[in-house]
């Protein structure tokens, strides 16, 4: 099951509601493949730009914690730390917040990741799909849900958490 966010009934109806976006425009059960031609490279570079970025800092978040487990440096120096905005950080730091990655309290700059192994979160499951769109464009969903070791329902989950990412 693809489900492995751990955010609370607010965000979990946040992230349905992207994920019910993403069955209507994909409507896996009804017309076969129609996003295969609306996918673009540029938007898969933009996707997995992003989850690169949420993901360094997750790890900057993770390797600067103290011994309670929580970060508490400032949204400018994680900023400076990532060679980036501090706009760009606090966008990041919600959407890290909305896939239950992180818990924050950016009021004390306290920062906490509650989910260490990015590869088995929605991002880096999101990732995975990313990369089978580039490496093999021509793949049906079925196959795509086949290569990734999913049922469609979970492939559309995915599609959601793409949808999601690109907000």
């Amino acid at each position: 099951m693809v489900r492995f966010y751990g955010g609370n009934e607010v965000q979990w109806q946040y992230l349905f509601f992207y994920e019910q976006i993403a069955y209507d425009s994909l409507s896996l059960r009804n017309y076969g493949d129609p996003m295969q031609s609306i996918i673009t490279s540029s938007v898969i570079d933009e996707a997995l730009f992003r989850i690169e970025s949420y993901k360094k800092l997750a790890a900057l978040l993770q390797s600067t914690k103290n011994n309670e487990g929580i970060c508490s440096l400032s949204v400018k120096v994680l900023s400076n730390f990532l060679d980036t905005s501090p706009e760009e950080v606090t966008s990041s730091l919600l959407k890290l917040t909305d896939f239950g990655m992180i818990k924050s309290n950016r009021s004390l700059n306290e920062f906490k990741v509650l989910q260490t192994d990015i590869e088995q979160s929605p991002l880096g499951i999101t990732q995975s799909l990313l990369q089978l769109l580039i490496d093999k464009p021509e793949c049906s969903f079925q196959q795509q849900a086949n290569e990734l070791h999913v049922s469609l329902k979970e492939l559309e989950i995915i599609y959601g958490y793409f949808v999601f990412i690109l907000q």
